[in-house]
């Protein structure tokens, strides 16, 4: 339904853990998980 309105959702590549506290996560993990983030199929 969101990919009619034009909506992309991607998933974070790794160092994240699924339903993980991003307060706890140290910044160069986010930055890897964001910059290696893959599509939703």
């Amino acid at each position: 339904m969101m990919r009619s309105k034009g909506v992309s959702a991607s998933r974070l590549a790794r160092g994240v853990p699924m339903g993980g506290e991003l307060d706890y996560v140290d910044s160069s993990t986010l930055a890897q998980a964001l910059s290696g983030r893959r599509p939703l199929d």
